[in-house]
């Protein structure tokens, strides 16, 4: 009642003295939140629910994809569309509208590039991109990014990368897991211009190089536990998406 009054605060208050909470009243504050455009406390109370153990919907899904498409946050929404796709909801009308909203922009026929790893296609976009004047867009500069990293352009990328006037840790995410593969020294090298840059590294930015780590590496892999700890990831995190390998090294 409270949330289709647009009484959000109430609403909340409600919610937050019930000693026990089931995925209904979870997907009731969701939409309240996502309907207002209170984007991060969509993130938020989603992380808190999945947290909890509760069971994801495609009303969960589908508020927390406007929240994605709000923020712009085209990484979490990807790995969210995977895990739609893993339980089975992308058929789900609701589900799929709010798929098709947050990809609503150009850079998706990138995403399509790099999917079908098909560079000639991915460079006649970029010439696309360069001649209406969005390739230097903080969002079509991440999906040339990582349309190159996942043709086997790395040089590519890293040019794309350095010539965005502003780079965000989707962007410089994107290039590290180009690189992580082959060269871990550069990979660690971009997550410290990550930090020298002021920016909080997410879970993928751990996960791409965590993915890379070998036995040679065990100081870093130990390092980088610490780090996530530290910020306050949980490495069973479904988004910080480390393999059984590496999991096993943190955890030895």
């Amino acid at each position: 009642m409270y949330v289709k009054c647009q009484k959000i605060e109430a609403a909340s208050e409600v919610f937050n003295s019930l000693g026990e909470k089931n995925e209904v009243l979870w997907n009731s504050l969701l939409a309240g939140y996502a309907k207002i455009g209170s984007a991060w406390e969509v993130v938020k109370i989603f992380r808190n629910m999945r947290l909890s153990s509760f069971e994801i919907d495609e009303y969960t899904y589908t508020s927390i994809l406007s929240a994605c498409a709000c923020l712009e946050y085209m990484e979490m929404g990807q790995q969210l569309h995977s895990i739609i796709i893993k339980n089975k909801f992308a058929s789900n009308l609701f589900v799929g509208n709010a798929l098709i909203d947050m990809y609503a922009w150009g850079s998706s026929v990138l995403g399509a590039c790099a999917n079908i790893q098909d560079p000639n296609k991915g460079k006649q976009v970029h010439s696309l991109l360069v001649k209406y004047g969005l390739e230097s867009g903080l969002f079509a500069g991440s999906s040339l990014v990582d349309m190159y990293c996942k043709c086997g352009n790395v040089t590519s990328a890293t040019e794309v990368l350095f010539c965005l006037p502003d780079r965000s840790v989707v962007s410089t995410n994107a290039l590290i897991s180009g690189y992580a593969q082959s060269n871990i020294s550069y990979a660690v090298h971009l997550f410290h211009n990550i930090l020298v840059e002021g920016l909080r590294p997410s879970e993928v930015t751990f996960a791409s190089i965590l993915d890379a780590c070998s036995d040679q590496a065990y100081m870093l892999g130990r390092q980088l536990h610490t780090f996530i700890l530290k910020l306050g990831f949980s490495y069973d995190d479904e988004f910080l998406a480390i393999s059984k390998r590496n999991r096993n090294l943190l955890e030895n």
